[in-house]
C-alpha cells in the first residue's frame, strides 16, 4: 500500500480502509507493518484471491491509494 509513516498512517486507521476497499473483515487482516512511504499486510489464505481482485479496482473515496501484492507473495 503507497501509504506509510510518511501520510502519517497508522495501523488503525489503515484497517478499515484495507478492509472496505478489499471486501474483507477485520479478522482477515494480519499484521499491519508500517514503512516510511509505505505499508505491507497480511490477508488470510482463503481470502487472498478474492481480495486482490476487489483491491485492484479504483476506490472513489481514496483514489490516491494503491495496493498492491508484494513481490514474492503468493
Amino acid at each position: 500500500m503507497n501509504l506509510g509513516a510518511d501520510q502519517k498512517a497508522e495501523p488503525g486507521w489503515l484497517l478499515p480502509l484495507i478492509c472496505r476497499r478489499g471486501g474483507v473483515t477485520r479478522n482477515e487482516v494480519g499484521a499491519i507493518r508500517v514503512g516510511g512511504s509505505a505499508s505491507e499486510f497480511q490477508i488470510a489464505g482463503e481470502a487472498a484471491e478474492d481480495f486482490a481482485l476487489a483491491a485492484a479496482r479504483p476506490d472513489p473515496r481514496a483514489p490516491h491509494v494503491v495496493i498492491e501484492r508484494a513481490h514474492g507473495s503468493e
